[in-house]
C-alpha cells in the first residue's frame, strides 16, 4: 500500500481557460497527472513594481511526488507566462480519489469511479437538486 506522502498536488495559474485546458490536457496525455482541475480565480500580485489584478485560472494537478519535476518542466515548456509560478506540496493524509495510487492505470481502472454503497455520483447529485 502506498503512503499519502507519495502523492501531492501541483498548483499553477494560466491567463485563460483555454491556456489552462492546454496545460491540463498535456499533463494528462503525458501521464504526468491523474487529474487536473481548473478553477476561475482573481489574482493580486506585484509585477515590475506595480500592483496587478487579473482574472486567471488556477490549475490543481494531482500526481505522484516523483513526477513533480518532470511535470513542472513540461508546464514551463508550454506556459505563456515568462515566469510561471508552479508550486507543489505532498499530501499528509487523505481519503478519496486524490489518494488512490496513481500507478499509471487510467482513473477508471484505478478505481477512481467506484463509490461506496449509497454514495451519489456527481450526475446523481445534480438530478437530486432538480438540475438535469
Amino acid at each position: 500500500m502506498s503512503n499519502a506522502s507519495d502523492y501531492g498536488v501541483l498548483l499553477t495559474t494560466a491567463p485563460s481557460r483555454e491556456e489552462g485546458v492546454k496545460i491540463a490536457k498535456l499533463l494528462i496525455d503525458e501521464k504526468l497527472a491523474a487529474c487536473v482541475q481548473l478553477l476561475p480565480i482573481e489574482s493580486f500580485y506585484v509585477w515590475k513594481g506595480k500592483t496587478q489584478n487579473e482574472a486567471e485560472v488556477l490549475l490543481l494537478a494531482k500526481t505522484r511526488t516523483d513526477l513533480f519535476e518532470p511535470a513542472m518542466t513540461r508546464i514551463k515548456d508550454v506556459h505563456p507566462y515568462s515566469v510561471p509560478e508552479i508550486v507543489g506540496t505532498q499530501f499528509l493524509a487523505g481519503f478519496g480519489r486524490s489518494c488512490h495510487p496513481l500507478s499509471g492505470r487510467d482513473r477508471h481502472e484505478a478505481g477512481f469511479f467506484r463509490s461506496p454503497a449509497g454514495a451519489q455520483r456527481p450526475s446523481d447529485r445534480n438530478r437530486s437538486y432538480g438540475r438535469g
